[in-house]
């Protein structure tokens, strides 16, 4: 019972991002919509911006172990546009199980803290996949306009509320890497 209201509390946080900038989301209405006392959420959460950095470190971890896979099983991608496909379809697959929350903190009322976490992370996975295992010159722009790029379409998509198959937007952004070859 007691990981049902952890995770009722997670839920209705994300909720309410979608509808409301953080600084006007209080610990009450967090209560409210979970269907919970304040004492339960002080049990859980300090305030509601550990239950926020609970959630962000949640979805960070989980695409931080998925730029260590890609960087430690670069062979594998590499020259093989189905597996390239597939890994930006997992991608989308998890932006969509998960859209109301990267809605909320990257389309309705962007989080720019956030954003740069996981800008800083995808900015770290590819320049060292770049740097050690391709021979592209001036790597850092190399990241930084496919990062761009990469970012503009996600917020399109999860702007226009996710119209397009995740297997779609792979497809999309693997043309797109592909459609010029950087010396």
């Amino acid at each position: 019972m007691k990981k049902q209201a952890r995770k009722r509390i997670i839920h209705n946080m994300v909720v309410l991002l979608e509808t409301y900038p953080m600084d006007d989301i209080t610990i009450k209405m967090i209560c409210a919509y979970s269907d919970i006392n304040r004492s339960t959420f002080y049990a859980y959460f300090e305030d509601k911006y550990e239950l926020v950095n609970t959630i962000k470190n949640i979805h960070l971890d989980r695409y931080r172990k998925l730029m260590r896979f890609v960087y430690f099983n670069f062979d594998i991608f590499r020259n093989n546009p189905d597996k390239v496909t597939q890994l930006y379809r997992i991608v989308f697959k998890y932006l969509k199980r998960y859209q109301t929350f990267f809605k909320a903190i990257i389309v309705t009322h962007p989080n720019e803290a956030l954003i740069r976490s996981y800008m800083k992370l995808s900015h770290r996975g590819y320049h060292k996949i770049l740097s050690d295992l391709t021979n592209i010159k001036h790597v850092d722009y190399q990241v930084q306009f496919n990062l761009g790029g990469q970012m503009a379409i996600i917020y399109t998509w999860l702007k226009n509320d996710t119209k397009e198959s995740p297997e779609e937007m792979a497809q999309l952004l693997y043309q797109r890497l592909t459609t010029r070859k950087p010396n």
